[in-house]
């Protein structure tokens, strides 16, 4: 009975904890455009808010294409920060019941960077945000 009530309480401290940590993530399908807002601490950023309605002051935007030719996944990530933006970005794929994780993500500030990804991918997850330089 001790062992159970242990296992309760630590699986009740663990939920908010996950619940945290997907709190500060951006799922993108193809046809998606997010707006994303950020709140800056130094080099850590932490995701204030991400829409999909165009949001003049977003400092980051995301859009994911599918190209109708090969089917490859194709990211935009525009980067409105002066510094660069450094994200982490995992692939899922429903299909194969998979995920992977992808390199990490770099755009340099003011510009956009180009990701391509398989034809295998239904949807990515963006998250571990920061600023460098």
């Amino acid at each position: 009975m001790r062992l159970l009530l242990s296992l309760l309480l630590l699986g009740s401290l663990a939920l908010p904890a996950q619940a945290a940590s997907k709190a500060n993530t951006i799922n993108l399908r193809p046809g998606d455009v997010i707006y994303a807002r950020f709140e800056s601490n130094g080099k850590k950023i932490k995701l204030a808010g991400a829409t999909k309605e165009k949001d003049e002051a977003a400092q980051i935007i995301f859009t994911l294409t599918r190209d109708k030719e090969s089917l490859d996944l194709k990211l935009k990530v525009e980067n409105k920060f002066p510094k660069d933006f450094v994200c982490e970005v995992v692939l899922r794929s429903k299909r194969l019941d998979r995920e992977s994780p992808a390199e990490v993500l770099s755009v340099v500030g003011g510009k956009l960077a180009f990701e391509t990804f398989s034809a295998l991918t239904d949807e990515l997850i963006v998250s571990g945000f920061k600023l460098e330089r």
